[in-house]
């Protein structure tokens, strides 16, 4: 295939690859090399290091390293062959996650998804080489993964693909690679699971990253969603950590939708980052659009107080505006859901019963909410009682209704040795309980 100008274009076919499925998102190279021209440009000359991709999808970052590693490694050993020997059995690592993963990525590494035939670049006594696929099992407790939050039915057996990733399992790195260290990890790992019924994702990338940074390495480039910067199901306790974690040496903000997967919708945009041990400091944070770097600031991430700013430049707008002193609007509204107990559950009615528990807040609609707490008396009748159990908190029992009622009050902190009024805490809003008579 020629090009205007007569250049001659070589197509790379991991341009082709497809979503494979809706957790596994193939890295473009292009996208690769910009993220491994984040790392110190010392590491590439140092024959000793170790890298690491352990979840392999294409293969496309260790081939990418190795294509490096080829070129910048030639001084330190000018034979080729005994500096590509060096560089495939003893610097790159990986493991795929799944059996067919496993496939494309040494196909794209080692020219060959077999690694002891005659047709890998380097020839390996297992035919998987040192990028295995490696099984792993679900750790279920009450129909649900401990580890991954993966529901139950997706363990279907028969050999079929359960989604439960070596890397946070406990199955990789094996027992054979015990005492290993590795220097350099880089990977885009999974980004979701389905949950309840494939009607709800789930985040699972959080983990890979917690993961990988216990391993300790030196240094340390993933791709993630970048919704945790405010957001997102269950990762409070993750963007606190990253925030206030000072090894963060660089971070790239992709903020347009499609700009780094084509084609594949990732609401938020994406991020990737450099951890470095040896980093301990302020991050150099940088805006990537359409390819390009559009802005750049070295910043504190604490900044954001308890979320992660994502515009450079509203950090001084920010510090300008504190500097003034005034009291923070957070001060002046109130939660919508004081306690997370809402006014439309089941069963509600807009006038309280004669036995009812009112909670009054103070926002946009004035004051009332009226929360029922019992319906019916005698054996057999039909209660609902205000406590909380699995976060739905009506519950029905059958039974003595005054029972029920007072369950309700003692799970709204209600007793009939209070006094008749009040007030709630920080927890959830500003607004009072008030017993009525």
């Amino acid at each position: 295939m020629m090009r205007a100008g007569g250049k001659r274009h070589v197509p790379d076919i991991l341009d082709c690859l497809a979503q494979l499925s809706n957790d596994e998102v193939p890295t473009p190279p292009n996208l690769a090399r910009a993220m491994l021209d984040v790392l110190p440009e010392g590491i590439w000359s140092n024959p000793e290091l170790r890298w690491l991709d352990p979840f392999c999808k294409s293969g496309v970052f260790l081939r990418e390293i190795a294509s490096r590693l080829l070129d910048s490694l030639a001084e330190w050993e000018p034979d080729h062959v005994k500096r590509r020997e060096h560089i495939y059995r003893n610097m790159l690592f990986g493991c795929s996650i799944t059996e067919m993963t496993g496939h494309i990525a040494r196909r794209s590494l080692y020219y060959s998804r077999d690694a002891s035939g005659t047709h890998s670049v380097v020839k390996f006594d297992s035919d998987q080489g040192n990028l295995p696929f490696v099984p792993a099992e679900h750790r279920f407790v009450k129909g649900r993964c401990d580890v991954c939050g993966a529901p139950e039915d997706l363990e279907r057996g028969g050999g079929r693909e359960n989604y439960a990733y070596a890397f946070i399992h406990d199955a990789f790195p094996t027992k054979e690679m015990d005492g290993m260290s590795f220097d350099v990890i880089v990977g885009n790992p999974p980004y979701q699971i389905d949950s309840e019924g494939n009607t709800r994702t789930m985040p699972i990338y959080q983990k890979f990253v917690e993961q990988a940074i216990r391993l300790n390495p030196r240094h340390l480039v993933m791709i993630t969603p970048s919704r945790w910067f405010a957001g997102g199901l269950g990762l409070d306790h993750f963007r606190a950590t990253m925030v206030a974690d000072r090894h963060i040496a660089k971070m790239v903000d992709n903020p347009k939708l499609f700009d780094c997967f084509p084609g594949v919708e990732i609401k938020g945009g994406v991020s990737y980052f450099l951890w470095s041990r040896d980093h301990d400091g302020d991050c150099e944070f940088s805006t990537r659009i359409d390819g390009e770097i559009t802005s750049t600031l070295v910043r504190d991430l604490r900044d954001g107080e308890g979320v992660l700013l994502r515009q450079n430049e509203a950090i001084p707008v920010l510090k300008k505006i504190r500097a003034k002193g005034d009291p923070s609007v957070a001060h002046r509204i109130s939660s919508q859901a004081p306690f997370e107990l809402r006014s439309n559950f089941t069963g509600s009615k807009k006038k309280p019963d004669a036995d009812a528990v009112k909670l009054y807040i103070r926002g946009r609609g004035g004051l009332g909410s009226a929360l029922r707490t019992a319906e019916g008396a005698g054996d057999g009748g039909l209660v609902q009682g205000l406590h909380s159990e699995g976060g739905r908190w009506p519950r029905s029992h059958p039974g003595d209704g005054s029972r029920h009622a007072r369950r309700g009050r003692s799970a709204l902190g209600l007793h009939d040795d209070l006094p008749r009024r009040r007030k709630l805490g920080n927890a959830g809003g500003r607004g009072e309980l008030r017993r009525l008579p």
